[in-house]
C-alpha cells in the first residue's frame, strides 16, 4: 500500500509538471500537415512518404505470418504424433505433446533468428554510413523473403536439423530493427534542416506506419490461413516482401551523398561497441535506459496479455485478436495523431515522462483487471506508451551528427533487439505465477497478474530516467 501511495504521489507531481508547460499549438494544425509545415524540401517529403510505405509493408509482411507460422508448426508437430489436421485439436491425448514440441521449435527458431539479427544490426548501420542507406534498407527485405521461403520449403522432418541453422544464417541479413534504423537514418539525412521538434514530429508519423502494419497484418494473416492454408499465407507474405523490395529499389532514392560518407568502422560494427555509444553523455545513458525499459515493457506486456486474457477473462481467439488490435491501434493513433500535437504543446523531455508514466500506470492497473472490457479499456488507454521512440531516435541522431546517423540509430536498434530477446523472462514469470493472487490494500484490490507488476516495474525505470533527462540536444552539426 505504501508503494502504491508513493507511486500515486509521484504520478500527481509528474502530471502537474507536465501540465505546467504552456501550449503553443497553432490553430487548425493537424498531424496531416506535419510533412507540409516542417521546414524540409519536397524531395525530403518524398523520402518521408517512401519511408512510411517501406515500414508499413515491412511490418505488414512480417506480422502477416504470425498466425500461419504458429499453425504450421503445430500441424507439423501433430503429424509427428500421428494426428491429422482434423484431429489436431484439444481433447486428443497427443495434442498436448504436439503443442509442447511446437513451442520448443518456436523458441529455438526465435533464439537463432534473434541472435543472428543482433550480431549484424550494428554492422548494417555502419555499412549504411559507409556505402549508402539503400544497402541497409534492402538487406533485411531479402532476409525476410528468404526466411519465408525456408519456412515453407524445408520438410517438416528437417526443420530442426536444416531449417533452424539456415534461418540463423539468413537472419544475418537483418530483421525488423534493421529496417527501423535504416529508415530513420535516411529520414535524418532528409531532415537536416529541420529543428529537433520538427524531426521528432516526422519520425513519429513515419513510426506510426510501423504500428499500422502490425495492426493490420495479424488479422489478415489469420483470415488467409483459414481460407487458403498456412503455406499459401506465408507465400503471400513473401510476395508482399518482394513488392516492397521492388518499390524500395525503384522509388526510395539514396539520401546519403558521397561527400558525407564515412569509412566503415569494422571495430565498431558489433553489438557491444554499438551499445557503448550510449556512454557518450549523461543524456545518452538516460536515453538507453528509456529505450531498453520502455521497449521491454511494451513487447513483454503484449506477449503476456493473450495468455492472461484466456486464463482470467475466458477470452477466445477472436477476443484475443481484439485485445491485441486495441493495443497496437492505440500506439498507432498516439504516434500519428497525438505526438505531432504534443510536440507543439510540451517539451520533448516531458513527452518522454508522459509516455513512460502512461506505460507504468496502465500495466499496473492491468494486474487487477479480469473482465474483457477492462483489459480492452486499459490497452486502448496506452496512447502515449510509444511516444518515446521518435524522441530517442532524434536525440541519438543529434548527438552523433550527420556522418554517424546510421551507427547511432543502429545502437537504438540493437537495444530494441535485446529487449525482444528479454521477452521470455516476462513469459516465464507469468507461467510461474499464473495461479497466484495477491491481496493489496486490505483486500480492496486483488492482483491476478503478478507479471504485469514486473512489467510496470521495468517501465518505472524508464520513467525515472525520463524525469532526469535535462533536454534533447540540438544537432551536433
Amino acid at each position: 500500500k505504501s508503494a502504491v501511495d508513493a507511486l500515486s504521489r509521484a504520478s500527481a507531481n509528474i502530471v502537474s509538471m507536465v501540465a505546467s508547460d504552456s501550449c503553443t499549438l497553432e490553430p487548425g494544425a493537424s498531424s496531416a500537415a506535419i510533412l507540409v509545415t516542417a521546414q524540409i524540401s519536397p524531395s525530403s517529403r518524398r523520402t518521408a512518404v517512401s519511408a512510411s510505405l517501406y515500414l508499413f509493408l515491412c511490418y505488414f509482411a512480417s506480422s502477416l505470418v504470425y498466425s500461419p507460422y504458429q499453425s504450421l508448426l503445430l500441424h507439423r508437430a501433430c503429424h509427428d504424433y500421428g494426428l491429422d489436421e482434423q484431429h489436431c485439436i484439444e481433447g486428443n491425448p497427443a495434442y498436448d505433446q504436439a503443442q509442447k514440441k511446437a513451442a520448443s521449435v518456436d523458441s529455438l527458431y526465435k533464439l537463432w533468428v534473434g541472435l543472428g539479427q543482433l550480431s549484424t544490426c550494428a554492422f548494417l548501420g555502419n555499412a549504411g554510413d559507409a556505402w549508402g542507406r539503400r544497402i541497409s534498407l534492402l538487406m533485411p527485405l531479402v532476409g525476410g523473403i528468404l526466411s519465408g521461403l525456408l519456412l515453407v520449403s524445408v520438410p517438416a522432418t528437417l526443420q530442426t536439423e536444416v531449417m533452424l541453422p539456415l534461418s540463423g544464417v539468413v537472419s544475418l541479413l537483418g530483421g525488423q530493427f534493421v529496417c527501423n534504423h535504416a529508415v530513420f537514418a535516411a529520414l535524418a539525412d532528409a531532415t537536416q534542416g529541420a529543428t529537433s521538434e520538427e524531426r521528432s514530429q516526422i519520425f513519429s508519423v513515419v513510426e506510426g506506419m510501423l504500428w499500422a502494419g502490425l495492426l493490420v497484418g495479424p488479422y489478415v494473416g489469420g483470415v488467409l490461413a483459414a481460407t487458403i492454408g498456412d503455406t499459401n499465407a506465408i507465400l503471400l507474405s513473401v510476395a508482399v516482401g518482394v513488392c516492397n523490395l521492388l518499390i524500395t529499389t525503384g522509388a526510395f532514392k539514396e539520401t546519403l551523398s558521397v561527400g558525407r560518407r564515412s569509412p566503415l568502422r569494422w571495430r565498431r560494427a558489433n553489438p557491444v561497441t554499438s551499445i557503448s555509444l550510449f556512454l557518450e553523455t549523461r543524456t545518452t545513458i538516460l536515453l538507453a535506459i528509456i529505450t531498453l525499459a520502455g521497449s521491454t515493457a511494451m513487447t513483454t506486456g503484449t506477449a503476456v496479455v493473450p495468455f492472461y486474457a484466456e486464463r482470467w477473462a475466458g477470452a477466445g481467439p477472436e477476443e484475443v485478436g481484439l485485445l491485441i488490435s486495441a493495443s497496437l491501434g492505440a500506439s498507432c493513433v498516439g504516434l500519428i495523431v497525438i505526438m505531432p500535437w504534443l510536440v507543439r504543446c510540451l517539451s520533448m523531455t516531458r513527452i518522454m515522462v508522459l509516455s513512460n508514466l502512461n506505460t507504468v500506470v496502465c500495466w499496473l492497473v492491468m494486474s487487477i483487471c479480469i473482465a474483457q472490457w477492462e483489459i480492452i479499456a486499459i490497452l486502448a488507454c496506452q496512447l502515449c506508451s510509444g511516444l518515446f521512440f521518435p524522441i530517442v531516435r532524434t536525440g541519438m541522431g543529434n548527438v552523433f551528427g550527420q556522418r554517424r546517423y546510421g551507427e547511432a540509430l543502429a545502437a537504438v536498434g540493437t537495444l530494441e533487439q535485446i529487449s525482444a530477446l528479454l521477452t521470455p523472462i516476462g513469459l516465464s514469470l507469468y507461467r510461474a505465477t499464473e495461479d497466484v493472487s495477491l491481496d493489496m490494500a486490505g483486500g480492496r484490490f486483488i492482483v491476478h497478474g503478478v507479471a504485469f507488476m514486473y512489467i510496470s516495474g521495468v517501465a518505472l525505470l524508464g520513467l525515472c530516467a525520463a524525469a532526469l533527462v535535462p533536454g534533447i540536444p540540438c544537432a551536433a552539426d
